[in-house]
């Protein structure tokens, strides 16, 4: 038990720090810079798992949720995933009654992994059926 309790630990100040980094970086991104093309999609012309997260990142963050969604959807899970997890264990933390915290399985990663490789391949075969 001491160890799951460790790598909650370390998981969830990882996440919290990670929170306040993307956040920044999105308002720098959304106010100073240009977003680039994909290296992937502008030299093979198709979409790589990735493709869309900038864009997913910044709709989301304006509340545009169904474009974050359209854009690359595992933005938005990842969101929520993290920010129920978050919300749980700080409950947790100042309660100091873990049944409420929630404990991270790989099944969250696993989930957001097979969610940009559908991804990807959805807008492959779309793309590919436009293009017939």
């Amino acid at each position: 038990m001491d160890k799951k309790i460790k790598q909650d630990d370390y998981i969830y100040y990882s996440l919290l720090i990670t929170i306040i980094i993307l956040c920044i970086i999105g308002i720098i991104i959304q106010n100073y810079i240009k977003i680039p093309e994909c290296i992937i999609y502008k030299n093979l012309h198709i979409y790589c798992p990735g493709c869309g997260c900038t864009r997913a990142f910044i709709a989301m963050m304006e509340g545009n949720f169904l474009e974050s969604i359209y854009q690359n959807s595992t933005v938005l899970y990842t969101t929520i995933i993290t920010l129920i997890y978050i919300v749980s264990q700080t409950i947790s933390r100042i309660t100091k009654i873990e049944k409420i915290a929630i404990k991270y399985t790989p099944l969250f990663l696993y989930s957001g992994i097979g969610m940009l490789i559908f991804n990807c391949i959805l807008k492959n075969i779309l793309k590919l059926m436009v293009n017939l």
